[in-house]
């Protein structure tokens, strides 16, 4: 097991690799790699426990925060990082499997000194910034509201569409709708519609209002995706259940190799909206 000192934000090497847990990103050679919030998390928590290896059972209360999830639901999010590390599941270099009972690091891990206060200081700005922007929308967004209609914001996010021409993208349609859901189930204030329940809704012919009244939620977060080669556009919308009418909704063409900083915008914008 690791420990940071003096109570600063951790920070590993991890073989070549160097996890930053207080900017939460992964780097090597000075370049940051691209990854979910999840599948950080992931590898922190491998990165915790290094050598040992960490079960399914703790993976889903340390990352996941105890909510249900299946052995296949991480083999997936472990997929997912070993994409973003470039690793070789034939040869990891970083981390691998144990049959049936979790994961372990590979590569060495070593703890690093704190990264300088002066380096820091611009993420807790921008997200001191963001947070005031989502609270300034919150008010507005409650003090537009009559006092009988004032309850807590919540919110179910359901599987997203496979639009792609070949219709072979289903499961990255359920990772972008799964990753939404974590982020947002992290928001304090929001409550949020587990998986299993949302997923429950896969057919798109079924009435918005009447899921929204089955999963008592205010809102339906819902979307597509359409894959062309290396570009995806991600259409997704927010209704309000009590009225029937749009929240919010937006357009994202990007990069298939942003895929993690779309979920982060998105669950941003989501998180606005509400």
């Amino acid at each position: 097991m690791h420990e940071a000192p003096d109570n600063s934000p951790v920070r590993y090497s991890i073989g070549d690799l160097v996890l930053d847990a207080g900017a939460r990103r992964v780097t090597r050679d000075g370049k940051q790699l691209t990854m979910g919030g999840l599948t950080f998390d992931l590898l922190r928590v491998l990165a915790d426990a290094a050598p040992s290896m960490v079960s399914y059972d703790d993976l889903a209360e340390q990352v996941w925060k105890g909510r249900p999830v299946t052995p296949e639901t991480i083999a997936q999010r472990a997929k997912m990082l070993r994409d973003a590390l470039s690793d070789d599941a034939k040869s990891p270099r970083y981390f691998e499997p144990i049959r049936g009972q979790g994961y372990r690091l590979v590569a060495d891990v070593a703890t690093l000194p704190s990264a300088s206060r002066r380096k820091s200081t611009r993420r807790p700005i921008l997200l001191a910034s963001a947070t005031l922007a989502a609270i300034a929308l919150v008010a507005f967004f409650f003090g537009m509201r009559s006092d009988s209609d004032l309850s807590a914001p919540s919110v179910a996010v359901l599987p997203f569409a496979d639009m792609s021409e070949t219709g072979e993208q289903k499961y990255l349609a359920d990772g972008f709708a799964e990753e939404l859901i974590n982020q947002l189930a992290r928001l304090d204030g929001l409550e949020v519609a587990s998986r299993t329940e949302s997923f429950n809704f896969r057919e798109g012919n079924n009435d918005l209002q009447e899921i929204g009244r089955a999963l008592n939620v205010t809102a339906i977060l819902e979307g597509s995706i359409r894959r062309s080669e290396n570009e995806i556009r991600v259409t997704v919308q927010l209704i309000d259940v009590g009225s029937g009418y749009h929240l919010w909704s937006e357009n994202f063409d990007r990069e298939l190799e942003d895929i993690f900083a779309i979920q982060d915008e998105i669950g941003r914008a989501v998180a606005g909206a509400l």
